[in-house]
């Protein structure tokens, strides 16, 4: 059996370590290291591990690195399919280009319509 004081000692050393990490993983770039490291371990002991164009892109590894890695341990290269990203545009961009390109359509039309009611007010007179 063992002492109570050891005991005591491994109980605080484990809430120590749990606060410890606790804090850590309060700082995103921990977490993101954490997570990066994680699928480069499954790429490096998986064979048959296929990690998605998500993860890829998230962690910013390539196909290529991948693929060393795999010819180091004389594992097959994979392909993934990277789909092209897409940055949508903002709201404004879009807004300032429909003001440019159309301000002049809407105050012709705007200009059609005042006309056709000064003309359908000359006839009513």
């Amino acid at each position: 059996a063992r002492a109570p004081n050891q005991t005591a000692r491994r109980r605080n050393d484990r809430e120590q370590a749990k606060a410890r990490m606790r804090e850590r993983r309060k700082d995103p770039e921990n977490v993101f290291k954490e997570n990066y490291n994680r699928a480069m371990r499954r790429v490096k002991t998986d064979e048959s591990y296929r990690p998605t164009h998500i993860i890829l892109q998230n962690y910013g590894i390539t196909v290529d690195e991948i693929n060393q890695i795999r010819a180091k341990r004389g594992w097959e290269p994979i392909e993934i399919d990277i789909p092209p990203t897409f940055t949508p545009t903002p709201a404004n961009v879009i807004q300032a280009e429909i003001n440019a390109k159309h301000k002049l359509a809407l105050s012709r039309i705007a200009e059609e319509k005042r006309l056709e009611k000064g003309t359908k007010e000359e006839v009513d007179d």
